[in-house]
Order: structure tokens, then sequence, then C-alpha cells
């Protein structure tokens, strides 16, 4: 009896060795904590906060509870609320929003899929080159392939062109198997502006799009900056709290 706990939590750790919901660099939120994962010992699993606090989790805890792993999709929904003055045109406000999200080059622009492959296609392209890509990313597309028949030897050349065919293969077979089960083989994820609330003292906008998890906090922050700085320069404004009052007069008599 006085074992009972230690053993649940070395069954919790060979079942999370053996399912793995988590790996190690996983940043994950579970039993009140959030934190990137630095070990999985068949005890207790580490994790190391964003303040770099050590906090160890037993086991068996974490294999019976609920884990928020948000490492394990490579693409995320990023949301804003925009709070304009009553009386804003609704419509050029969305305009000059959707224009905004679709300058950013680390917003999807329709398909996650075509956003993966240029992504990839990009990082082929600064292996083989070594150019920056993020300023120049029509020279690293366009030549990457020419360059990567150029400098890699025959072997090489044939063991990409059959990794290549293996996923076209694989993609395939996957957008086969969606139409037999009557699923669409492609979602949209275009960026989304919609009028989402009318408050108090403002008219709020929600603001969606999609991007891939390692750009989510840096294009959330940057965003942010951008709609305090831009929206304002064109004619939009913020509103504060507001509130009428009504007198009414009474002659004394």
């Amino acid at each position: 009896m006085a074992l009972s706990g230690t053993l649940q939590n070395f069954a919790g750790g060979v079942l999370i060795l053996l399912l793995k919901p988590y790996k190690v660099g996983d940043y994950i939120e579970t039993q009140g904590y959030t934190g990137t994962v630095k070990a999985i010992q068949i005890f207790n699993t580490i994790i190391n906060t964003v303040d770099n606090k050590a906090i160890i989790i037993p086991n068996g805890g974490l294999s019976t509870g609920t884990i928020n792993n948000y490492s394990l999709e490579d693409y995320r929904r990023v949301e804003w609320t925009v709070g304009l003055a009553y009386g804003t045109d609704y419509a050029k406000a969305r305009e000059y929003i959707l224009d905004m999200l679709l300058s950013d080059a680390r917003v999807v622009k329709k398909y996650i899929e075509d956003d993966r492959e240029l992504r990839a296609r990009t990082a082929a392209a600064k292996g083989l080159e070594n150019k920056d890509c993020e300023q120049h990313p029509e020279a690293c597309e366009d030549n990457a392939t020419a360059i990567s028949s150029k400098k890699l030897g025959w072997w090489a050349r044939y063991r990409m062109n059959r990794r290549k065919n293996r996923i076209l293969a694989e993609e395939q077979l996957d957008k086969q198997e969606s139409i037999n089960a009557g699923l669409p083989t492609r979602v949209a994820r275009a960026p989304f502006v919609g009028l989402n609330q009318l408050a108090d003292s403002s008219i709020n906008l929600v603001v969606r799009v999609w991007t891939h998890s390692d750009n989510f906090w840096p294009l959330y922050f940057e965003m942010n900056e951008r709609f305090y700085k831009e929206l304002p320069e064109q004619g939009f404004e913020f509103p504060f709290p507001q509130m009428d009052v009504h007198l009414n007069h009474v002659d004394a008599k």
C-alpha cells in the first residue's frame, strides 16, 4: 500500500514512453503548469517554465490527466480583438486589416498545404545556396530545383527523387482516402475579419489567421504593434470607455 503511488507513477511513465503524448522539447500545459518538457523519466516528467523554473510532475497524474500539447500541430490559429469607435466604416476597416494580414509572409494566404510546401522549398534553398530566403524568396524558390541538380551528386539526386516520389505517392493516397471517406481534401485557412460584438463603447472586430507554430508569438505581438500604429494613421479611432449622462432641470418653486 505504501508503494501504490510509486507504482502508479511507474505505470504512468511506461504509458507515456510508449504512447508518446509529448516528447522532450514540446511546450505543454498540464496539472496547472505550462512549460517546455526538459526530461521524461520513468517516475516523473520535468518541465521548464518560461521563467526557467524546473517543475517535477509525477507521471501518474500525467498519464490520466489532460495535457495541452502546443507543439503537436505544426500550424496554429492566431486571434485578435480590435475595438473601433462607433461610426467607423466597417467595410473599409475590414479591407485594410485584411491587406495588413496578407502583406505578412508568415500568414497562411489560403491553404496550409501550400504554405507548408513553400516553407519546405525555402528551407531547401537555404541549405543549398545559403541565401536569405526571407529577403529574396523568389530567387530561392525559382533556383532551388536547379541548384539541387547541379550541386548534388548522382546518388544524392537519386535518393532525393525517391523521397520526392514517395511523398507524392503518400499525398495521393491520403487524398484518395479522403475522397473515399467523403471528406474535403483541403480546407481553406484564409485570414478572417468579422464584426464580433457591439460593445458599450466600441465595435469589436475579431481577426483570425493561421500561421506556423514557430511564428505564433512573434506574429501576435508584431501585429498588435501594427494595429496600434497603422489604424489611427488611416483614420480609425480606438475609443475610450464612455458614458452618456442626461441632466433634467427642475425649476424650484
